[in-house]
């Protein structure tokens, strides 16, 4: 008997896992954008490969003259600080939108700010994916969204659950309960902006020193008032589409006001190094108490002097909404252009390395001219998805085998590398949301600032160069076995011999999620060797053409 609920065990978990991959790999098809409006920004130019990278970066959406100022914001609690510090000078409107905001200190204070904003005369617009935000979700935990509607901020929900669950069931689209909005933009008064990696929560913002699970992300400062202008638009778009209003006190469990306003003042009076002013604060004490405790280096931070100066580039921003398979976005296509025309190198940081056909293809075309990739991503035992990790390692040996020059990275420890990046040719640096995956490819919404400054690209490529230089057991460099020539050498099964890899470096035992994860692909994969995520993992055709041109693609979408 105790054999027979095993078996079933089983099925079921393989039943589970297919439905998932069988989700995931229908991202990577065109199955039309039924409910897909328009970014919020001007469409790109006309393109094509001879332009060369400097006139290539002139075909994407440019905000008008004159550029603004930037700051590349890489560590955490810096990152916070600047949130704060700009939503304390807000004197007429903030826009916020996030594809998560946690239930803790750093998201109650967030949202305390907020509120304290629109008590002041400020007007508020908090636009949140309710896929990422358990809050919304939560009959409880919803009260504090609820707080912040009767007080006047206009609150919208992307895409409520029960709407997305009830459109899958409907149109028989599996599609329509992931797709999300997935930018992370922070708007004050048309003059400040924050965009990139970081969602609002501790896992965000907490010292990677003191927090073993920190993330290490990236976000960058935008100062200027043409540049918040493009930012904004490309937040309408999404406001405007998808979105439900929060109704307010739909069940009023608990008034979280005096709650919300404690955590701002406790987060407010320690970040200024004023905690004696809160002794007796009863709604302050819970989460002062945290920031003692676990977040001591941010006591007194707003005082500090910044580490670096906001500094004058050339920037172009590319934005997509959510849409279900729609083609190429702006984004992809927009990074499609930079990644076809590098000439000597391209360095990456993707959180998830998920890909399917045509983006390979892109990535062998670029191998062949000779440019260097190098990409940066996470290991067994710093990623935060089983699934995506599970596909990263049924793919890597097989990209490391198609594309020439490939060299490949993964973080060794706890501390999830989250922070979206690309640099080519030293002179072009991005920073966003958007990730390596199908998700960011066919599905999400996401915003990316482009910056044309070799001084900025090179912060942007410092850290992941530290990273490699630093070596194990920090980072680990994932390599295939060549033979003295240094074409790939493959198994009787035609996969690429492994060199080094997870099992060289991890139990598997620390890494049991994606090791069950990995046994489900392989069974998906012998079951549907056809689908389209597992293009990058079967050997190339040898009498027959591959996936079209970056180029092709290009002139393809337009």
């Amino acid at each position: 008997m105790s054999t027979k609920r095993t078996l079933l065990a089983a099925l079921a978990v393989v039943v589970i896992a297919g439905s998932v991959l069988w989700l995931a790999t229908r991202t990577v098809r065109s199955i039309g954008g039924r409910w897909a409006v328009d970014a919020g920004l001007p469409p790109l130019e006309p393109w094509t490969p001879a332009l060369g990278l400097r006139r290539t970066f002139d075909t994407l959406p440019q905000p008008p003259p004159p550029p603004p100022r930037v700051r590349l914001l890489e560590g955490n609690e810096e990152a916070w600080i600047e949130r704060w510090r700009i939503l304390t000078v807000a004197r007429e409107r903030v826009d916020a939108g996030s594809f998560i905001v946690r239930n803790d200190v750093y998201g109650l204070a967030f949202l305390g700010h907020l509120l304290h904003l629109r008590g002041r005369g400020v007007a508020v617009r908090l636009l949140i994916d309710a896929y990422g935000t358990s809050m919304a979700r939560s009959v409880f935990a919803e009260d504090y969204l609820d707080e912040l509607v009767a007080a006047g901020v206009e609150m919208r929900t992307y895409r409520p659950m029960l709407g997305r669950v009830v459109e899958a069931a409907l149109r028989l689209e599996p599609l329509a309960a992931v797709a999300s909005e997935h930018d992370k933009v922070l708007l004050v008064d048309g003059k400040h902006a924050v965009l990139g990696g970081r969602n609002v929560g501790g896992e965000y913002f907490a010292s990677p020193e003191r927090h073993p699970e920190a993330f290490l992300d990236v976000d960058v400062l935008v100062a200027g008032a043409s540049a918040c202008t493009a930012l904004e638009r490309a937040f309408e778009a999404e406001w405007s589409s998808g979105v439900a209003p929060a109704l307010g006190e739909r069940i009023d469990v608990a008034s979280r006001r005096a709650e919300l306003l404690g955590a701002h003042r406790a987060m407010d009076a320690w970040l200024r190094g004023a905690a004696g002013e809160l002794d007796g604060d009863d709604a302050a004490a819970p989460h002062l108490r945290v920031l003692r405790e676990e977040h001591p280096n941010l006591e007194g931070a707003l005082a500090r002097r910044r580490s670096e100066a906001l500094v004058r580039h050339e920037v172009r921003i590319l934005d997509s909404v959510p849409r279900l398979g729609h083609g190429q976005d702006d984004v992809t296509r927009g990074l499609a252009r930079l990644l076809a025309s590098a000439e000597r190198e391209v360095l990456i940081q993707s959180p998830y390395l998920v890909l399917a056909g045509g983006a390979v293809e892109r990535f062998v075309e670029a191998g062949r001219r000779g440019v260097a990739i190098t990409v940066v991503t996470n290991g067994p035992t710093s990623s935060d998805n089983a699934l995506s990790q599970a596909l990263f390692l049924e793919q890597w040996p097989e990209l490391l085998a198609r594309v020439p020059g490939m060299r490949l990275f993964v973080r060794g420890d706890r501390h999830n590398v989250h922070g979206k990046t690309a640099v080519f040719d030293g002179q072009v640096a991005v920073v966003g949301t958007y990730n390596l995956d199908p998700i960011s490819m066919a599905v999400n919404g996401e915003v990316v600032l482009v910056v044309w400054s070799k001084e900025f690209a090179a912060r942007v490529a410092a850290p992941l160069h530290a990273a490699i230089d630093e070596g194990s057991p920090t980072t680990f460099e994932y390599r295939i076995v060549r033979d003295a020539a240094g074409v790939p050498v493959r198994g009787d099964d035609g996969r690429p011999q492994v060199a080094f890899g997870p099992g060289q470096h991890v139990e598997p035992s620390r890494w049991s999620a994606v090791h069950t994860w990995s046994t489900v692909v392989r069974i998906v994969r012998l079951l549907a060797p056809s689908q389209p995520l597992f293009w990058a993992s079967r050997p190339p055709p040898t009498e027959r053409a591959v996936a079209r041109s970056a180029v092709d693609a290009d002139e393809a979408a337009h």
